[in-house]
């Protein structure tokens, strides 16, 4: 038994134990609170409510779910059948703006509604998307990446050469010859590449027969292996971390994080792709108190703690 699993069932019985000993009327008052608050519903114990406390909860539901809503930023976690006719004009509105803000960077194509777009929006949009797909190509680093459609004759031009010139480099360290695109190369070019596979081949070979481990190539990695650069919004050194922490449970489809200690976060919208695929139990760091790291997946999201 690992110790996470440990501490796991300890918090199960000590839970247990706070049930059995805990006052009846001081888990009522604290279930109404939380009820009353309208935010937690799933954490409501409606059974234990009165016929007006419900009522009083329903329409406490009712606020929370439109004040979530009316922002926009959550459509996913807005439950729009429990919007008035004027509320879903209000939060349509709202998220078409919020969609808006996203696609205009150009930087997020795939989380971005285009569907929710008019025809101005559209047309700044697809400027923006083919101005940060020209940024990625322009390179010639990420050729997996690039959008060659969406490039002019002319930047297909040199994103053409930038690519062959950094294929070029990974052909003439000799030791990628999988990921060398020989058919980019001029007969030239492909002579020099051959001869230094040749010799990446007989140094890794004579390094063998000798009993030594081979020497470790200079370059660690080809350019194509990289770190693509997305855009970072958290960068530098961590302050006013909090390790120590790990994930109970993952809810809403990624959208809210529910930590061991009880804690809820709800994650920023254009980092739920990340999140919908995190793990229970993985360990986590909070930082500032609006970014989250996951250490086992080593990505941070940004996050607000709302309990």
């Amino acid at each position: 038994m690992t110790v996470r699993q440990a501490a796991l069932i300890a918090l199960g019985l000590l839970g247990c134990l706070v049930t059995h000993h805990v006052p009846g009327g001081a888990l009522a008052a604290s279930n109404l609170e939380t009820c009353l608050s309208g935010r937690y519903p799933a954490l409501c114990r409606k059974d234990q409510l009165t016929p007006q406390q419900r009522q009083q909860a329903k329409a406490a539901e009712l606020r929370e779910n439109f004040n979530l809503c009316a922002t926009g930023r959550y459509p996913s976690l807005c439950k729009h059948s429990l919007l008035d006719t004027n509320q879903r004009a209000i939060v349509d509105r709202a998220e078409r703006e919020e969609n808006f803000k996203t696609c205009s960077s150009g930087r997020y194509p795939a989380l971005c509604k285009h569907s929710l777009l008019d025809a101005n929006q559209r047309a700044i949009v697809d400027r923006a998307e083919r101005e940060e797909n020209y940024r990625t190509c322009q390179s010639g680093r990420y050729p997996t990446l690039c959008k060659h459609a969406l490039l002019t004759s002319e930047q297909k031009a040199q994103v053409d050469q930038a690519e062959r010139a950094e294929n070029l480099k990974t052909c003439l360290s000799g030791n990628y010859s999988s990921m060398c695109k020989h058919g980019l190369l001029t007969p030239e070019q492909l002579s020099q590449v051959k001869a230094a596979e040749a010799r990446a081949t007989g140094s890794r070979a004579a390094s063998t027969s000798v009993g030594t481990a081979p020497a470790r190539p200079a370059q660690a990695r080809p350019p194509q292996m990289q770190e693509f650069p997305v855009p970072v919004r958290r960068q530098g050194a961590r302050v006013n971390c909090d390790d120590g922490h790990w994930i109970d449970s993952v809810l809403a489809d990624g959208n809210i994080i529910k930590l061991e200690d009880g804690s809820l976060w709800r994650v920023d919208p254009v980092d739920v792709i990340d999140t919908m695929l995190w793990l229970p139990v993985s360990d986590i760091i909070i930082c500032g108190g609006d970014t989250m790291i996951n250490v086992d997946d080593d990505e941070t999201v940004g996050v607000t703690r709302i309990r």
